[in-house]
């Protein structure tokens, strides 16, 4: 039997099960490199915590045990497993809620801003404070988002007026 072609969706349909069980949020699937012996990349993280190392091991044995099983996966494939790292784009709303307190880029009124996240509602809304102003905004206006680092410090004009 020939390989058949290895895509973001079949690879996706393969491991769900694998994720569901350990209660494993996917971000991710990148598929690369030569059909007969193709990169697999899997992005995962827990909802309320920053995954760890260990988990993202025994997730790859297992998914490596069901690839195995599915005898027409290219031989070669090389999978990774990993944490999305923090230059990965915020999508989905457990991600938002997991970084409120956190500084993320947005786009407002047309412009990149840095904006802070107060609340992340159930309704699919979240609450930011732009440059000293509460905002709402839908999830679909922040989908990718990312969190910024580095602030740019807060100027202390700005501090004082927001204290009185």
């Amino acid at each position: 039997m020939g390989n058949m072609e290895i895509t973001q969706t079949r690879v996706e349909a393969i491991i769900s099960p694998v994720l569901e069980k350990r209660q494993v949020k996917l971000c991710g699937v990148k598929v690369s490199g030569r059909l007969s012996s193709p990169l697999i990349q899997i992005f995962i993280d827990w909802e309320e915590s920053p995954i760890t190392i260990a988990e993202c091991v025994k997730v790859s044995r297992e998914i490596q045990d069901l690839f195995d099983i599915e005898e027409r996966f290219a031989p070669d494939y090389r999978l990774e497993v990993s944490s999305p790292g923090i230059d990965s784009p915020l999508e989905e709303a457990w991600q938002f809620r997991r970084n409120i307190g956190r500084v993320i880029r947005v786009d407002h009124e047309g412009i990149q801003v840095e904006a802070t996240i107060l609340d992340v509602t159930s309704d699919g809304i979240s609450k930011l404070e732009i440059e000293g102003e509460e905002v709402r905004k839908p999830f679909t206006e922040l989908s990718g988002s990312f969190v910024v680092l580095f602030p740019k410090k807060k100027s202390l004009a700005k501090r004082k007026r927001n204290e009185a």
